[in-house]
This record gives structure tokens, sequence and C-alpha cells, in this order.
């Protein structure tokens, strides 16, 4: 959802009328932006002890949702260059779908590349109460039996030194009755 210029958003709102049933609700919001009624609110507050803070006010969600911010409450957050995405929407791009991982781990991982794209200088954040594990692309599941082939290991063969006359032959571990062979006189 785009939300104009100087324009706000109540997220409960928003959330109870587009999500209302979904057991999972997962908010993305890349809001760069001050608060565009700080001015507005500090110049009407001359009278009265009003605290007004930049970037986006720290927010709570329900259960089963998760609400991920470009930055922290009171941080702004960098926008893209010309025609570019910003480095949380960039980030998010990078891992969100990565196949066979969790949403929260994903997460940690954009917060680490925001972090490290912007010299520290933006750390995304989040607030969550999702009662579960949130896969956007599960892992491929494998062939049935295939599992039980990867299980399976060789028997493991003894590695005793060879009798006096004998040396180890290095393509399957069996003994041979070249005395004189030294090429092969170790296990391999």
């Amino acid at each position: 959802m785009d939300v104009k210029l100087g324009a706000a958003i109540n997220i409960d709102l928003t959330l109870d009328q587009t999500m209302s049933d979904a057991k999972v609700k997962l908010v993305f919001l890349d809001a760069c932006r001050d608060n565009p009624f700080a001015a507005k609110i500090k110049s009407s507050a001359s009278t009265r002890s009003v605290s007004v803070q930049s970037g986006l006010a720290e927010m709570k969600s329900g259960e089963g949702t998760l609400i991920a911010f470009a930055t922290g409450p009171g941080q702004t957050a960098l926008d893209g260059q010309e025609g570019t995405n910003s480095p949380f929407t960039r980030a998010l791009i990078a891992h969100i779908t990565t196949p066979g991982v969790e949403i929260q781990q994903a997460m940690t991982e954009v917060r680490a590349q925001v972090n490290e794209e912007t010299n520290k200088g933006q750390l995304p954040w989040g607030h969550t109460n999702l009662i579960g594990s949130v896969y956007l692309n599960p892992a491929a599941v494998p062939a049935p039996g295939a599992a039980a082939r990867r299980l399976r290991r060789p028997r493991a063969r003894s590695l005793r030194p060879p009798a006096a006359g004998r040396t180890w032959s290095s393509s399957s571990g069996a003994r041979s009755r070249n005395p004189t062979s030294r090429k092969n006189s170790t296990p391999t």
C-alpha cells in the first residue's frame, strides 16, 4: 500500500480491514520520512508539554503478526538513490524468499545487511508475536528414500597395520603379497 506524503495510516485498522482472518500477518514498513505532523504538533503545543520525536513511533502487534520497520523507533531510514531501492528493501528482496529460511532468521540477515551497507547508520527493527515458524519459501522436500540413502554409510574397515610381508592397496584397502612394494605401505 502506498501512502501519500504527509499522510498517516493506522496499522491496527489496516490489518483488521485487510487481514482480519489471516493466521499470519506480515507487515514490512519502509517508511523513510520523519513524522509529517511533528512541526504542527510542536507549534500547537506551546502551552503543553509534548514530546515529538523524529521517525516512526513504536508499534506493537497482535498474535500471529510480524511488523518489520526499515529502522528503529525515532530513527529515519535511508532512501535508495534515484531509481534504486532503499537498503532495507534491497535486503528484504535478497533474504525473505531464500528456500528453507524461517522469516525471523531472514529478518536477522536483513538487519545485518542493512547495518553493514549503511556503516551502522541504520538498523532495521521489528516487533513479532508469531506463534510458529513461518517460511515464505519452504525447502524442497527430498524424494522418498533419498533421506535413507544419505544416512547409509559404508561399513568401517579395520585399520590394523598389514601383517609382515603384506602392504595396503590404495584402491580397495585389500592387502597384496608384494613384500618389496613400499609405495603403498601406509594406510590411505
